[in-house]
């Protein structure tokens, strides 16, 4: 009996050794892993907060695409200067294709090509390979074209052998309003100061180019042989109408023309 008592007695002091002993074990281990959570705090803030730095900065950047991509789509027509355009490139293009588009939607035409614009009557004349743009009194068909002064892009449309220039061309060559300038070998009376065109898609963003009204062919008598020309239909639906169907019904137009090339607002942004 008493040796059974000093057995159990045994084994209860060994269990508490035991206990005590996990406790001190725990304690010894809770120690150092303060210890080593408060020696390393600033490498696991440094960590955290460069980790939100790093979020916030790719927030950012979905933010800024997210609208750039609804600023051009809400610009894409005027991007493009229409609801489709209609590129012909090198060659004036099936003049009755075009025609039959114009029977239910707005055609306007313009022609670009490069040449020499120079200075006359200085003591030295200078030159530059210039894009000339010529347009209808339709165009744009979309936005607007910013210049000065007021109703000088009227009179280009209406007056022969006048030219708006953009303010590139003004400062490279000094050029002023009401001075005349020669284009391959006719002369050109400069009337205004193109400051923007809201479709730069298929035009020149960048460098010297100008506006002309669209008697300026007949004027020079281009022929396309070493003059560049480019030529684009930009065509605008009216309004409510379908312009899925409208798209098919231009597309089933073309379709057998392999010298067409049909471009949409969506990928207006692509020469920019």
């Amino acid at each position: 009996m008493i040796l059974n008592l000093l057995i159990k007695q045994k084994e209860k002091s060994k269990l508490k050794m035991e206990r005590s002993n996990n406790s001190s074990e725990f304690n010894l281990i809770f120690k150092y892993a303060l210890k080593d959570l408060s020696r390393n705090y600033k490498k696991i803030s440094s960590i955290i907060i460069t980790l939100f730095i790093s979020l916030f900065i790719l927030s950012a950047i979905f933010t800024i695409e997210d609208s750039l991509k609804k600023e051009l789509n809400d610009n894409a027509k005027a991007l493009l200067g229409g609801d489709i355009e209609i590129d012909y490139n090198r060659n004036q293009g099936n003049l009755k294709l075009v025609k039959k588009v114009k029977d239910f939607a707005t055609v306007s035409q313009m022609i670009e090509f490069s040449t020499m614009i120079s200075t006359i009557d200085r003591e030295k004349n200078k030159s530059l390979f210039t894009r000339i743009k010529t347009v209808d009194e339709k165009y744009p068909l979309y936005g607007e074209v910013l210049y000065e002064p007021a109703g000088a892009y009227e009179r280009m449309q209406t007056e022969p052998n006048t030219i708006l220039i953009n303010e590139s061309l003004s400062k490279n060559l000094d050029l002023k309003i009401n001075e005349k300038i020669k284009v391959q070998d006719q002369l050109f009376t400069i009337i205004g100061i193109v400051k923007s065109v809201p479709d730069v898609s298929g035009f020149v963003a960048f460098g010297d180019w100008a506006l002309a009204g669209k008697q300026t062919l007949e004027i020079l008598r281009l022929n396309g042989i070493g003059s560049f020309l480019n030529y684009e239909y930009k065509v605008k639906f009216n309004e409510g109408d379908d312009i899925d169907k409208l798209e098919k019904r231009i597309e089933t137009i073309f379709k057998d023309d392999e010298k067409v090339k049909l471009r949409y607002p969506e990928n207006s942004a692509s020469g920019l």
